[in-house]
């Protein structure tokens, strides 16, 4: 009863049950050990006690080996250091915490405040958090075997994470993955731990990260092939997956169930879903109290939001690709409706690039059909591909009567404000475009294309925050976030240099560079004293290295210090020749 307790997820329950066993069989090792491990999950208070039960349990049971790679793993966790905040206490492993401590309990706090606003629970005690470096520990903290290929486990009020690599980047954003289980903390305590594993990922994905902005080839192909999960198989796919995979697609799935939930019904379902998970009801009875929707019709409408989002992003072209895997074949193509039958006759014409056809076909369909959203826009793409500007034109002001949220009407309207040398307007309709389909980023998407025009234009403020917004997209990219933070910091815009610094700092904590870049960021702000800590922690991380010392000496140089600048540009100069703005401070140059 205690093992099954424990892989729900419901740990203090669990533990009274091994003590009540005890109670029966006090010498039986095997309770004892899972008893002293379970400590390390209970709560924060029993996981900082957890080493000196483990110890004794290994006493009785010294062939025990998940309880004596525990027991070492938490000897060693003693010498972490510790960073407290109002609601978190925070472990370190050693020498993390001056680089990327304040920026975790900073995350930490924010994340606790924003999370508290849409989910009402508040833990009884401070939440504990466990930073772990090496991939081998994080599993052993876990289970005690390595070998669990995760970045994060939440215990409830315990939150295990997996920690950026000192030399080799593992190209994973842990702000991120904080955010994700941070979610869980929230997740887990309004329902009492008793929420399906499918639900409490589902919840945990739409936080980490927007669905609409992910997709991956095999959810596309599972798609094609209709082998999607069912809401009610969701937890089959993360306890008993084929393989990894599997487990991949269910959190896409998850992410994309809850969205599908959360806009049909109010995000207010979610809490009724927890309430009822509470109680102890599974998927198909805690849906059918909150919602008066059969598991059929749940199933179609995640299956349409999964199709939104693997559209996403997509080319006209390429959508007209993936709708032609889709197609029938002739004998089903004509008993198919009308409107889908002449869908797949507009696919065909413009796979063929035949826009003189195109025009021709959408005109006869809209004689009867004005209003149809997808042959106005196929309508207005072949005019405008015939060099018809101005019936191009004519047929977007069609679709925007009907709706503003068509990707490709904003697209080609940008296209024709561009030509027209409209700068402003074009920017403003691809920036709609790019709402309506963030994931798109690629090099011919319209945030590149309004990128271009600004960079063109040299609009430098809003360039930077368009980028900005690009690169939430590119959540690994440490070096494109630390170009985007100098790039802004150059032409002044802080903000974005701010944000972007963070994500840097998410992504790889331990290069020089980024905390160089957060140490401007900081002196900018008037934070004095915390920049120059960031350029310590640089010249720490790289002592052969001159930039962290040119930083320290535009400190003093600004500080009024003149000769203690030059002094540092020396150093920094006799380790990198190529620093140019340290010659410049020994120089007198402005």
């Amino acid at each position: 009863i205690a093992d099954c307790l424990q892989r729900n997820y419901l740990f203090a329950e669990a533990d009274r049950e091994y003590a009540r066993g005890l109670s029966f069989a006090p010498n039986a090792k095997r309770a004892i050990a899972a008893k002293a491990m379970l400590q390390s999950r209970v709560s924060p208070a029993s996981a900082e006690t957890a080493y000196e039960v483990m110890k004794e349990a290994f006493e009785q049971d010294p062939y025990h080996v998940r309880l004596n790679n525990m027991k070492n793993l938490f000897r060693e966790r003693e010498n972490f250091e510790v960073g407290e905040s109002e609601h978190f206490k925070v472990r370190f492993p050693p020498g993390a915490k001056e680089v990327y401590g304040g920026a975790a309990i900073q995350a930490l706090e924010e994340g606790l405040v924003e999370l508290s606003q849409k989910f009402p629970y508040k833990p009884e005690n401070k939440v504990l958090v466990e930073f772990y470096e090496d991939a081998t520990n994080f599993s052993l903290r876990i289970s005690g075997l390595p070998g669990a290929g995760l970045s994060g486990v939440c215990f409830g009020d315990i939150l295990i994470l997996k920690a950026p690599d000192r030399i080799r980047p593992d190209g994973f954003n842990w702000g991120n993955v904080l955010r994700h289980e941070l979610t869980h903390m929230f997740t887990l305590g309004l329902s009492d731990s008793r929420l399906p594993r499918w639900y409490t990922e589902g919840l945990s994905v739409a936080e980490e990260w927007d669905p609409n902005i992910q997709s991956d080839p095999l959810l596309i192909q599972r798609y094609q092939s209709n082998d999607l999960f069912r809401l009610e198989d969701f937890d089959q796919a993360f306890h008993r997956p084929a393989g990894v995979s599997t487990v991949w697609i269910a959190y896409q799935q998850s992410g994309d169930a809850v969205r599908y939930l959360t806009h049909r019904f109010g995000f207010k379902v979610n809490l009724e879903l927890l309430a009822e998970f509470a109680k102890g009801l599974n998927t198909s009875e805690a849906l059918a109290n909150v919602v008066d929707v059969d598991l059929e019709t749940l199933n179609r409408g995640v299956r349409a939001q999964v199709a939104r989002r693997v559209r996403a992003g997509m080319t006209p072209h390429q959508a007209a690709q993936f709708r032609a895997k889709d197609a029938p074949d002739a004998t089903a193509e004509a008993q198919l409706p009308a409107r889908e039958r002449a869908l797949v006759e507009l696919d065909k014409a413009y796979l063929k690039r035949d826009w003189k056809d195109l025009v021709a076909r959408t005109g006869e369909w809209l004689k009867e059909n004005s209003r149809d959203v997808p042959f106005l826009e196929a309508q207005a793409l072949a005019y405008y591909e015939e060099g018809d500007k101005r019936e191009s034109r004519k047929t977007l002001e069609s679709i925007f009567d009907v709706t503003s949220e068509s990707y490709i009407a904003n697209q080609i309207m940008a296209w024709i404000d561009r030509d027209y040398r409209r700068w402003d307007d074009a920017v403003e309709h691809l920036m709609k475009a790019h709402k309506i389909l963030p994931r798109n980023i690629g090099p011919e998407s319209p945030i590149r294309q309004a990128e271009e025009i600004l960079e063109e234009r040299r609009d430098w403020k809003k360039l930077y925050e368009v980028v900005a917004i690009r690169l939430k997209n590119q959540p690994t990219d440490g070096q494109a976030y630390r170009d985007l933070a100098e790039r802004a910091l150059d032409r002044g815009s802080f903000e974005v240099a701010q944000e972007a610094v963070r994500q840097a700092v998410f992504i790889e904590p331990f290069n020089p560079d980024t905390q160089i870049l957060w140490g401007k960021t900081l002196f900018e702000e008037g934070k004095v004293e915390e920049a120059v800590e960031r350029f310590e922690v640089a010249r720490k991380l790289d002592p052969q290295g001159g930039k962290a010392l040119l930083a320290l000496a535009s400190v003093q140089l600004e500080s009024g210090s003149r000769e203690g600048a030059i002094s540092l540009a020396e150093q920094a100069l006799e380790l990198d020749p190529t620093l140019e703005e340290a010659r410049d401070i020994i120089e007198g140059l402005p």
